[in-house]
């Protein structure tokens, strides 16, 4: 069974009527990203940058990740910071540490996708 680190939720099932079960807050420091029911649940395998990349390597690592959180507002979010556009998309990072990125959001649809593994469950 999957649990959280600080608070011991249990996470083997992080998803209540199609939306997050648990408030989502960064792996790194208490902020709080997303409060529960707020964003739907999708499964979709997508490439993320790695939260740390190798000094002076030319590409950049990623890992796939394969479940997110849709939020279709940015004014959902509890705290959340974006990067500049990249590749038409924009990187959501914590908004008190910078850690990330947790997420990307499109551009274009202004839809906003975090990814699980990159956040705890409270």
């Amino acid at each position: 069974m999957a649990t959280s680190s600080s608070d011991n939720v249990d996470v083997k099932d992080p998803v209540e009527d199609g939306k997050n079960k648990y408030t989502l807050v960064c792996t790194l420091c208490p902020s709080k990203i997303l409060t529960p029911l707020s964003g739907e649940y999708l499964k979709e395998e997508r490439q993320l940058p790695k939260m740390s990349q190798k000094k002076n390597s030319p590409e950049v690592e990623t890992d796939t990740i394969q479940e997110w959180f849709l939020v279709d507002n940015m004014f959902t979010f509890e705290n959340v910071g974006v990067s500049y556009v990249v590749d038409n998309m924009k990187f959501l990072t914590c908004a008190d540490c910078e850690s990330g990125p947790i997420g990307w959001m499109d551009i274009t649809s202004q839809k906003s996708y975090v990814a699980l593994p990159r956040v705890r469950q409270t």
